[in-house]
């Protein structure tokens, strides 16, 4: 969402993409209306389709040029979290994909303390995804969220995933904590699919890549 949300503000191609497809979506700071944008396309299977085909081309574009620079320099491991990782074909570039599960309910309530929204807008985003199955067969892991924090940062420490001669392996303890030397201002931003990226990338001495932070 961070990369998205950023080329919303940086991309003029994008905007006008939207534009194109949506009419004025943008609200009089420059901002995109995503309520307004939402109350359409999660009720509408083609007007979804068509977003979500604008989108995954300027995203993926922007990510392949991100990870493209981090090759260069020599990062040894990047995190992806997408929510249409595979949708959008970006999993392509991933060695090991990981899906993050939940019951409907647990969703709706998370998404609604979250984002501040009513019921029926957050039951309507959660349909317009891909069934859980899409989800438990498609990635090489699935992280089941049905329990407490501290019981999926659990999970996430013990789940650290490294590339391995074109093969995957499983590397970590259980610890319910971020590496050592991350400041605490930091670890306070981190939730347990960050924390999942940054135990891998400290295995492996590189950085957890968001698009507005860089977590050594």
């Amino acid at each position: 969402d961070a990369v998205y949300h950023n080329l919303l503000l940086t991309s003029p191609a994008l905007r006008e993409d939207l534009r194109g497809a949506f009419g004025n979506v943008f609200l009089p700071d420059g901002s995109l209306d995503r309520r307004s944008l939402g109350n359409v396309v999660f009720h509408d299977n083609e007007k979804l389709a068509l977003l979500d085909a604008i989108t995954f081309r300027h995203v993926g574009l922007e990510v392949e040029r991100i990870v493209s620079h981090e090759a260069y320099v020599g990062t040894p491991i990047l995190g992806i979290d997408a929510i249409k990782l595979l949708e959008g074909k970006l999993s392509s570039m991933c060695d090991a994909t990981v899906a993050v599960v939940a019951p409907e309910e647990d969703r709706v309530k998370r998404i609604m303390e979250r984002d501040g929204i009513p019921e029926s807008y957050a039951v309507s985003r959660i349909r317009a995804q891909q069934p859980e199955s899409f989800f438990r067969e498609n990635c090489t892991y699935t992280l089941e969220n049905n329990g407490t924090f501290a019981e999926l940062s659990s999970r996430c420490c013990d789940l650290v995933v490294a590339p391995d001669g074109g093969k995957v392996q499983v590397v970590g303890t259980p610890e319910i904590v971020a590496p050592a030397g991350i400041p605490e201002e930091i670890k306070s931003k981190l939730n347990s699919v960050d924390l999942l990226f940054v135990k891998a990338a400290a295995h492996k001495g590189g950085k957890f890549i968001r698009a507005d932070e860089v977590f050594p």
